[in-house]
């Protein structure tokens, strides 16, 4: 019975994924070369005792001008029957799958069908590692790989969720719980399947797949040292070190938690201001200090602006009291006139004493500038060696 491709795709998605991590992390960067003729084909990266040397196998090629994809079980350049015996396995197992037993196919209207045809030929032959490469203007080709060096570690929670992740990103897969369970049948993983969640059991943990429509929407990774430890208690939110009261008691325990496990049906904010408000008072009163009430506060501030008047008043007085003329004393029509005349005519010469300087200053300073900065102006007319003059033929200036 023929395959429906995207069925395959499905199989391999998961799988392809992960070797395709280790091919990447192992070469990186590293320049390759191959050798396809012989019967015992290689493809190498680097050189030397650090090479990494692979087993290739030719699944096909891609003509980029025409935009077509090439079985190389057909074998039109002649190459040795190792380079191309995965291709023929392809073609042996494929059951009359048209994509697969058709020489030459379109992929103008899918651009992603090399990569699928190669998805299909792992979940056949159960070679999970691929490397497609240009082999010169307007082709490409595409490889199956085998080596030592290529082959998975163990499972682990954290290279669940990157494969997970990245080949949802790469890969179009029709079926994420089929492709979820094919990975974890061919990694040998434990799992559990609930309504809407598969969870994969590695040797360090747990990952969680949350499905919804179909599709996975989440991954929920849990660590196994997590599995063993207890559950952590929930803390009341006022509960610290400043607190000498003795527990709470069991019927008042259970409410706290209800208000923090479900703050969505709080009707406000102002619901978990109270605590806080109520924690601020507690840790004065633990701590010795007083709170003063706000009442008693303000009357010290308003005794404090009250003691600053008075002892401004009272330089006032000395101030009026060191003056010529004491009003405290009484006198005379005649005297009083006298001493106020007195009085004006004094005022009058400190007057003239502080601003007759300022007066004389004024008019002469203006009189003195304007020939010194004349002067200087005919100075430096003068003297061209001056550096204004110097930087001004640096810059080109005239």
């Amino acid at each position: 019975m023929a395959y429906e491709l995207s069925e395959l795709v499905n199989r391999a998605a998961f799988m392809s994924t992960e070797a395709q991590i280790v091919l990447e992390d192992l070469v990186e960067d590293l320049p390759w070369q191959a050798e396809l003729g012989s019967d015992n084909p290689s493809l190498t990266w680097g050189e030397g005792d650090d090479a990494i040397v692979t087993r290739p196998s030719l699944l096909g090629t891609v003509a980029v001008q025409e935009m077509t994809w090439h079985w190389a079980w057909d074998n039109i350049n002649g190459f040795p029957a190792a380079v191309v015996r995965r291709a023929e396995e392809v073609k042996a197992r494929a059951d009359g799958t048209h994509a697969l037993t058709e020489v030459e196919l379109p992929i103008e209207a899918n651009r992603n069908l090399p990569l699928e045809l190669t998805l299909a030929a792992k979940a056949l032959t159960g070679v999970w590692t691929h490397y497609a490469a240009s082999a010169g203007p307007g082709t490409d080709v595409w490889f199956l790989l085998e080596s030592p060096k290529l082959e998975l570690g163990e499972p682990s929670v954290a290279c669940i969720g990157r494969v997970i992740a990245q080949a949802l990103m790469s890969i179009t897969v029709s079926d994420h719980r089929a492709a979820l369970l094919e990975y974890a049948k061919l990694r040998g993983i434990s799992h559990r399947e609930g309504e809407d969640t598969v969870t994969l059991l590695a040797a360090d943990g747990s990952a969680t797949v949350v499905f919804s429509a179909g599709r996975i929407v989440n991954i929920e990774a849990t660590s196994r040292t997590d599995d063993e430890a207890e559950p952590a208690r929930e803390v009341p939110p006022m509960a610290s070190a400043v607190d000498d009261a003795p527990a709470v008691s069991e019927p008042v325990a259970p409410h706290v938690p209800a208000e923090t496990e479900v703050p969505a049906e709080t009707e406000g904010p102002v619901e978990p201001k109270r605590p806080v408000e109520a924690s601020e008072d507690r840790a004065a009163e633990v701590s010795g200090l007083e709170v003063a009430p706000e009442e008693q506060v303000a009357e010290e501030r308003k005794n404090v602006e009250v003691v600053g008047a008075e002892v401004f008043e009272e330089d006032a007085e000395v101030a009026e009291s060191a003056a010529p003329a004491d009003s405290s004393l009484e006198r005379c029509p005649e005297e009083e006139r006298v001493a106020e005349a007195q009085s004006h005519a004094a005022r009058e010469a400190d007057r003239q004493d502080v601003e007759e300087p300022a007066e004389r200053l004024a008019p002469e300073a203006p009189v003195r500038e304007e020939p010194v900065r004349e002067d200087r102006v005919r100075e430096e007319e003068d003297k061209p060696e001056k550096k204004k003059g110097f930087f001004s033929r640096l810059f080109g200036g005239r």
